[in-house]
């Protein structure tokens, strides 16, 4: 059932609207930075890492915050007590189609939050607003014109499976990191997006193999961005 060719339908959806969209809740501006797409469609699509929340589907550009069940109403993951959970945006307008992208990280007044619970609680502190309040809210969809390039990798913390399908799943690039100013080392650290040498590897070897870019555009984008060179390229 797994279909590779609407696989990348779903990281170019996702590409576009993480490089061109930011939200707006309770006048709080949301620039979302990592994000990662998950979709499930019985006798489509069937990747059985989404939650497949009823939230997840038919709730078009409302918040989704992780839950132990598939009921609207199941408990929250996320506590004060505890660091799970974190929460998606979804994109469904249908009921047979769960459909949402899960917020990885985000940036609200210029500060970086990696990671889907500190994005989680970055929202809630800045916006004022509680879970329930989130879901409900009414989120703006701004378009800004930005030119950076977005990187793509496969999805992060869903386990091995023995199928072979559901490794394709697991296997498919659908998450999406935006290579901007946040993406570079600042005060030589690590801005802590993890697997940040894989995502900018991957990108810069096809634009090698296609033809995009020659191995010293690539070495200087690979220098400018992310502020080291690795070997294979080097010997490339």
């Amino acid at each position: 059932m797994y279909d590779k060719n609407f696989a990348a339908n779903l990281q170019k959806e996702a590409s576009v609207f993480l490089r061109g969209y930011y939200l707006l809740v309770n006048n709080i501006a949301i620039y979302l930075k990592e994000i990662e797409a998950y979709y499930y469609e019985h006798g489509r699509f069937e990747d059985y890492s989404v939650h497949r929340n009823k939230l997840q589907k038919n709730n078009k550009h409302k918040f989704y915050i992780h839950r132990y069940g598939q009921d609207a109403d199941s408990s929250y993951k996320s506590s004060p007590k505890n660091n799970r959970g974190g929460c998606d945006f979804v994109m469904s307008d249908s009921d047979g189609v769960y459909y949402s992208y899960l917020i990885r990280s985000i940036v609200i007044n210029d500060v970086l939050y990696v990671g889907p619970r500190k994005s989680l609680n970055a929202i809630i502190e800045n916006t004022g607003l509680s879970y329930e309040e989130l879901e409900k809210a009414n989120v703006t969809i701004v378009p800004f014109e930005n030119n950076h390039d977005v990187l793509n990798t496969s999805r992060i913390g869903l386990g091995n499976s023995i199928e072979k399908e559901a490794e394709l799943y697991k296997n498919s690039e659908l998450r999406c990191i935006l290579c901007d100013k946040y993406f570079v080392k600042r005060d030589n650290k690590n801005v802590g997006y993890a697997r940040r040498t894989e995502a900018i590897d991957k990108f810069l070897k096809r634009k090698l193999e296609n033809g995009e870019m020659t191995k010293e555009e690539a070495i200087k984008y690979s220098n400018d961005w992310y502020g080291a060179i690795s070997k294979w390229l080097k010997d490339w």
